[in-house]
């Protein structure tokens, strides 16, 4: 079975935490019994173990393809699809790029190291930045970060700040600190109603009174007293960084705490090639001379890595109109009612002369124009659109800046978690990412993938998820072995409020850091009204339960007139008061998030979602030299960036972000590029892009960050949809910083569906269009959060590394998203959301637990998660015990289990080992399930790599074992009954009531895996109950031998004996087939290629023991099934005669008796697997193609090996009775 059945590849080995956990669960309680009622008849079950037995026995819960797809990845369903939906992804389990987060962040969490963000964003302003706070804190719930400190800036901040905080309020996230941060030159933007529309708009006296400077400061500082790194998500302006970056506790704190500082802004490259903020990227815009500092800086501290997430990142992760639907979660609610508002806002702005920005303190750039809006939202069909008409019918979705940025800050420490998202572009002699560098380069691996990947954060925060993703950043199993980097902490910067990515990257933030890949989280809102930012992201954060993540009021973002949106902060009634917000502001509260990551010996990622002002600020600060140097490991931003000629890295002015403050983008950007100490990732606007969230991904959910999230999403893109069609005049009088690249044009191609009129103009409402949200500032945390985990940043993303050796982005071009699947990237960003918003995002299908009934009791039970209990709350999962070794069957009971963490470890507790836990992937084509064990298949899923290894090491063979080893569906059971029989002397009931009757018809490594026996159970055994079946091949034999299992094949264990059954091939292809699952034209040629079946398939199995057998023919029998019916006289006095056994004439008559089939299926209680035993194999109908397959694939190979395959004959008179022939 791949992996798990052959010897372990060097390097994978069981974490031994698990290991001893497992071998003293196995020596301190009997599966037979629990706690002290031993429970084989209903009345002494446990008091939650239903009498109702499962019928049929063991159940195989994927027996059929519909069962298997409804289980499986959504990236396989159709993008258009109604279903695609927040709770239907919920349901679904999400994807499976979401179990490698859950894999690193797991690991992190269980080594007691994770990555802390602080997110600083503009809540409210758009929507992404309160998406991207709900996939921080999804993030942190998948244990990629630890704790999430948000920093609300932008003008009215204390109301952003409120925003976040209500945000994080409602996804349960109470414990993120959430402070104003500054205003900087956005104090006068004004604000659009459905920004701070919000039912969970967190009162201010829950904003953190450091202020959004200070308790950045205050993050790094705990950060560094926890051993823990930190990352700085930027997803608004960039003023507050700015200010962090030139505090001098920076330097002091920052280094070696600091992990990666991640920007959704944009990057272009000087003359000189130095890489620039981009004056076009929004958040730069805002404070230029701020981002250009924060840009500055960072690329040229190379002690910190700079990640820049690009729009050219976001422009291919939108999330789909969609992505909200069927969730009515509050804050998915307002993300969907705010979307159309907030693009129809947009939409306006965009056809805004350069005057009327200017005049309205827009910061919008002129580059986001209508055409830009087009291309960005609108499906290519949406009709010409005036500017007060609706654009909403036409949007496709929505580009995820601020979530994108949130994903790569959480996932960038995470190289193989982060590569299968991203492929940056790194900057020449800095430590500087770009995801996006381009249009062309868009730093996303696949920008539909990823867009999932954003969908299924929003989602993760607000109900239950799983992917592959998600799973590997939960994945607590093997820390230091498969996952390999440590979690840092985390400092966000982001404009939350301004779009939903900045709110949804702070979810992804918390999620990750409940998964343990970021550690403390620090928030700073910078942007317009930054300290409302800040109060939403802290709103958002308490939300969600992080009430501990510090939030404060970052700068202005370089946009001291922004225009504020209604729908920034629409929505949210868990908006965070003032005085919950750090009162330190947000530059301070960066400074102590560095020193506290330092103090703890931290690192900390710095994720840039928003203007980089406050980046610039922190670099200029001369405690960022002192801090940042040793503390900072990445910085993330969420930005753009382009190529110079000599192929260096600059700022990309269109970038959202960074044209918010370009002189402080180009500073960062530039600083970065040329500090070599800090790795800078840029997630741009192209992988964010191809990772959107669907519309309608949180609508039916009841959370209040859904709501606000669902509600809020429409404005905001209706407002976008109107500012795309404002002209540069118009921009600038607005002090709108959409880069005029930003035109309708780009709002189609971003957010619309296909099929949208073309005559849409700004002043039609585009929302029923809408196919969903770019994840920029999700993407990003998540970056930054997998960034120092090298599997998992590896495995999600493929960066472009710029020549400076040091400067990566994720979307460098439309062709190179730096995402290795986009649509497991989005579902990985709707599992973060909706595991931060339900926290259950610990649990998935497979997983393995111990549960009691009391604490009273001292035994523990071992249970396997099957499916969420819906309707009992979102940490009931159904579960299925399997008990009685000794019934042929035994028993599977299935009972709620209430995974509580107030009750862990008293009630119930995880209990995995190596290969248990990993992600279950479903082959769709063959309607199997597997497991991959360290990048090596492993099938049948069940039987996992733990137990093999628990019965190799703890299982000691005794003379006289025997060992029936035949590949599945070539008679096993039929010899396996034979010999007990035998044993027996001729008793077939005796037979199957003795000790251990179930291994008759299972497996011994599934048995134990499912915990219906243990090692002490086997060594009690009697020797007539000493009969176990294995599918394993010679040198995987389970049991403890020395020098057997060191493959030297000298020998068997002393006293062993083996008999190897087997089949003509088509009989046992067609006893494995299920019609239900799939055509049996492709399970017949999967069967015969091999590759795909179990145990490395029948051919190379039977060829091994047929090896073995010639070596050792005194120990091994080969005898076929086809003899054992045709003259099963002859057979069990064959079998007796190998064993030394001398049955009468008469035991031999019982025994033959016993192995008919309708005798077997009476005494084994009509067990499933005896389906299709009674009949010998007629070929005779079969089409010549099939039986040439076989002949090509089997029996030619098969003689040449000198392999004898007993065939039976094919006359044309009814099935084939005839004496067998030997290939």
């Amino acid at each position: 079975m791949g992996a798990a059945c052959s010897a372990p590849p060097d390097g994978l080995e069981e974490n031994s935490g698990h290991m001893e956990r497992g071998a003293s669960f196995a020596r301190r309680a009997s599966t037979r019994r629990f706690g002290s009622m031993k429970y084989t008849v209903p009345p002494q079950l446990p008091p939650y173990v239903s009498d109702k037995k499962v019928s049929h026995g063991l159940v195989d819960i994927d027996a059929t393809e519909s069962r298997i797809r409804k289980l499986s990845s959504l990236s396989t369903m159709p993008r258009k699809s109604p279903m695609y939906t927040l709770l239907h992804a919920g349901e679904n389990f999400g994807s499976e790029w979401l179990d490698a987060m859950r894999a690193a962040g797991s690991d992190s969490a269980e080594v007691g190291s994770k990555l802390e963000m602080i997110m600083i964003g503009d809540f409210g302003k758009d929507l992404d930045d309160e998406k991207a706070l709900a996939m921080a804190i999804a993030l942190r719930r998948t244990g990629l970060l630890h704790s999430i400190s948000v920093i609300a800036n932008l003008g009215n901040t204390s109301i952003r700040a409120r925003l976040a905080k209500g945000t994080a309020n409602a996804l349960g996230a109470h414990d993120v600190r959430v402070a104003v941060g500054t205003h900087a030159k956005a104090e006068k933007l004004a604000m659009n109603e459905y920004e701070i529309e919000c039912a969970y708009l967190a009162p201010e006296s829950e904003l953190d009174p450091l202020g959004g400077h200070e308790m950045a400061f205050d993050a790094i500082q705990k950060c560094k007293a926890a051993g823990r790194k930190m990352t700085i998500v930027l997803c608004s302006m960039l003023t507050d960084m700015a200010e962090l970056l030139l505090d001098p506790r920076w330097e002091e704190m920052a280094p070696g705490v600091v992990s990666h500082v991640v920007a959704m802004g944009g990057a272009t490259p000087s003359s000189d090639g130095a890489m620039r903020a981009d004056p076009e990227a929004a958040n730069n815009a805002f404070d230029l001379p701020s981002a250009r500092l924060v840009y500055d800086i960072l690329r040229d501290d190379k002690r910190f890595w700079f990640i820049i997430v690009s729009r050219h990142a976001a422009a291919v992760c939108q999330l789909p109109r969609s992505a909200f639907d069927g969730s009515s979660h509050p804050v998915a609610l307002r993300l969907t009612k705010a979307a159309a508002p907030a693009l129809q806002k947009l939409w306006e702005r965009v056809h805004m002369t350069e005057t009327e920005r200017l005049l309205a303190h827009d910061s919008l750039p002129m580059s986001r124009n209508p055409e830009w809006f087009r291309h960005s939202f609108l499906e290519p069909s949406a009709p010409p659109l005036a500017k007060n008409q609706p654009v909403w019918p036409h949007v496709r979705g929505f580009s995820e800046y601020d979530g994108l940025t949130t994903v790569v800050a959480a996932t960038v420490i995470h190289p193989e978690l982060f590569t299968m998202f991203f492929q940056p572009y790194c900057c020449p002699d800095s430590h500087t990412l770009i995801i996006g560098n381009s249009a062309k380069e868009s730093g996303i691996v696949n920008g539909g993938k990823v867009s999932e990947l954003l969908h299924f954060l929003v989602a993760t925060s607000m109900g239950p998820g799983s992917g592959e993703w998600f799973g590997r950043l939960c994945d607590h199993q093997r820390p230091g072995a498969q996952h390999d980097g440590v979690a840092t902490d985390m400092l966000m910067v982001g404009d939350f409020g301004k779009d939903q990515d900045d709110e949804k990257a702070l979810v992804m933030a918390v999620a990750m850091r409940r998964t343990g890949l970021i550690g403390d989280l620090t928030v700073v809102a910078n942007l317009g009204d930054s300290l409302n930012r800040a109060r939403l992201a802290k709103g958002t954060l308490n939300a969600l339960g992080a009430h501990d993540v510090p939030v404060a009021k970052g700068s202005d973002g370089g946009r001291p007139g922004e225009e504020i949106h209604s729908y920034e902060f629409d929505a949210c009634p868990y908006l965070a008061p003032e005085h919950e917000l750090d009162p330190r502001g947000g530059h301070e509260l960066a400074f102590a998030a560095l020193r506290d990551s330092r103090e703890g010996g931290h690192k900390i990622t710095i994720v840039l979602c928003s203007a980089l002002t406050d980046m610039a600020a922190l670099i200029r600060d001369p405690r960022w030299e002192e801090l940042a140097p040793s503390t900072v490991s990445h910085i993330v931003a969420m930005g753009g960036t382009l190529e110079a000629a000599d192929g260096h890295m600059r700022m990309d002015p269109e970038s959202a972000n960074s044209s918010f403050d370009l002189e402080s983008a180009e500073f960062v950007y530039n600083h970065l590029r040329e500090d070599t100490r800090f790795e800078l990732i840029v997630v741009t606007r192209y992988a964010a892009r191809e990772c959107q969230l669907p519309k309608k991904a949180f609508d039916g959910s009841t959370h209040p960050i859904a709501l606000r999230l669902t509600a809020v999403a429409r404005p905001s893109l209706q407002k976008l949809w109107e500012r795309v069609h404002r002209s540069q005049e118009e921009r600038k009088a607005l002090k709108d910083g959409l880069p005029m690249s930003r035109d309708p044009t780009w709002f189609r191609d971003t957010f619309l569906e296909a099929d949208a009129p073309a005559h849409l103009t700004g002043e039609h409402e585009v929302w029923e269009y809408v196919k969903g949200f770019n994840e920029y500032d999700g993407l990003a945390t998540i970056v930054a959060a997998t960034a120092t985990f090298p599997d998992l940043y590896n495995h999600f993303f493929k960066p472009y590394l710029y020549p400076d050796g040091h400067t990566w982005v994720i979307g460098r071009s439309p062709s190179e998203l730096g995402i290795t699947d986009n649509a497991k990237a989005s579902e990985l960003l709707h599992d973060l959301l909706v595991t931060a918003f339900y926290a259950s995002g610990r649990f998935r299908k497979g997983y393995f637990v111990e549960v009691r009934s009391s604490p009273l009791f001292e035994n523990w039970q071992l249970a396997i998660l099957d499916e969420p209990a819906r309707g009992q709350g979102p940490d009931c999962w159904m579960a299925l015990i399997h008990h009685d070794a000794d019934t042929c069957n035994g028993t599977i009971y299935r009972i709620p289990v209430y995974l509580t963490r107030s009750t862990e470890g008293v009630l119930w507790r995880l209990a995995h080992h190596l290969g248990d836990r990993e992600p279950l992937l479903p082959n769709l084509r063959l309607g199997m399930r597997y497991r991959m064990v360290n990048g090596a298949r492993a099938d049948p899923y069940h039987i996992t790599q733990s137990a093999w290894r628990r019965l190799r090491k703890n299982l000691t063979p005794r003379s006289g074992d025997i060992w029936v080893t035949g590949y599945p569906g070539t008679g096993n059971i039929l010899v396996q009954f034979m010999v007990r029989v035998l044993l027996h002397d001729g008793d077939a009931e005796a037979a199957a009531a003795a000790k251990n009757a179930s291994g008759i018809t299972n497996p011994l490594e599934y048995d134990l895996a499912v915990g219906k026996l243990d090692i002490p159970y086997l060594d009690e055994l009697p020797q007539s109950s000493r009969v176990f079946t294995t599918h394993q091949t010679p040198s995987n034999l389970p049991c403890m031998d020395v020098e057997f299992n060191k493959g030297s094949m000298r020998g068997l264990p002393p006293g062993v004996k083996c008999i190897h059954p087997i089949r003509d091939p088509r009989s046992a292809c067609l006893a494995k087939w299920d019609p239900a699952n799939c055509p049996w034209d492709v399970f017949a040629q999967a069967f015969v290629e091999g590759s795909e079946m179990p145990w490395r398939g029948y051919l190379e199995q039977n060829k091994a023991w047929w090896t073995a057998h010639g070596q050792f023919p005194e120990q091994i029998l080969w005898i076929t099934f086809e003899e054992c019916k045709l003259t099963p006289h002859d057979a069990v006095r064959k079998v007796a005669s190998f064993l030394s056994l001398h049955p009468s004439d008469e035991v031999v008559n019982k025994t033959v008796a016993a192995i008919n089939y309708d005798k077997m299926k009476r005494c084994l209680e009509r067990h499933p697997k005896l389906a299709h035993g009674g009949k010998l194999g007629d070929f005779s109908t079969w089409d010549p193609e099939h039986l040439s397959l076989f002949e090509r694939g089997i029996f030619q190979p098969a003689r040449e090996h000198g392999l004898v395959i007993a065939t039976a004959g094919s006359p044309s008179t009814g099935p084939a009775l005839a004496q067998a022939q030997k290939v």
